[in-house]
C-alpha cells in the first residue's frame, strides 16, 4: 500500500515536471532565451539529417507529437496501475530516444536544463519502480 501511494506521488510530481517544462518553450518564449555572446551556434546540421526530406521531416515532427500524446495517456494508465499501460510507457519512452537523434539539437537556459535533466531523473525513477519494486505485481 506504501509502494501505491509513492508511486502516485512520483507520478504526479513527474507529470507537474513534464508541464512546468513545455512552458519556456511554448508560453515565455524569448523570455529565457540564452544570451548570445555564450551560445556557439553551428549552421551545419548533421551529416543524416541532410539526408531527410523536409516532408520526411514534417512527418517525424507530427509523429513525434502523436507519441508524445501517448505518452501522457501512458501516464495516466500507469497511475490507474492498468497492465497495458507499463508497456505503453515503455515503448512510447524507447520511441522518444530514437526520434530524438533525428533532431538539430538544442541550447538550454538554465531553468530548461534544470527540468530536463529533473524530468529524466523522475523517468527512471518511474522505471526502477515499474520493474524493480512490488508496484510490479499491480500490472499483472
Amino acid at each position: 500500500m506504501q509502494y501505491e501511494k509513492i508511486f502516485k506521488n512520483i507520478l504526479l510530481i513527474y507529470f507537474f515536471i513534464f508541464a512546468l517544462s513545455l512552458i519556456p518553450v511554448f508560453i515565455l518564449g524569448d523570455f529565457f532565451t540564452p544570451n548570445p555572446e555564450y551560445v556557439f551556434l553551428s549552421e551545419e546540421s548533421p551529416i543524416f539529417i541532410e539526408i531527410i526530406p523536409n516532408s520526411l521531416e514534417t512527418i517525424l515532427v507530427l509523429f513525434f507529437f502523436l507519441v508524445l500524446i501517448v505518452y501522457i495517456y501512458s501516464l495516466y494508465l500507469l497511475f490507474t496501475f492498468k497492465k497495458f499501460g507499463k508497456k505503453l510507457f515503455i515503448y512510447c519512452f524507447i520511441i522518444i530516444m530514437i526520434l530524438s537523434l533525428t533532431s538539430y539539437g538544442t541550447y538550454y537556459t538554465g531553468v530548461e536544463e534544470f527540468l530536463t535533466l529533473l524530468s529524466y531523473v523522475f523517468e527512471g525513477v518511474i522505471i526502477a519502480f515499474l520493474y524493480f519494486t512490488p508496484i510490479k505485481e499491480k500490472f499483472n
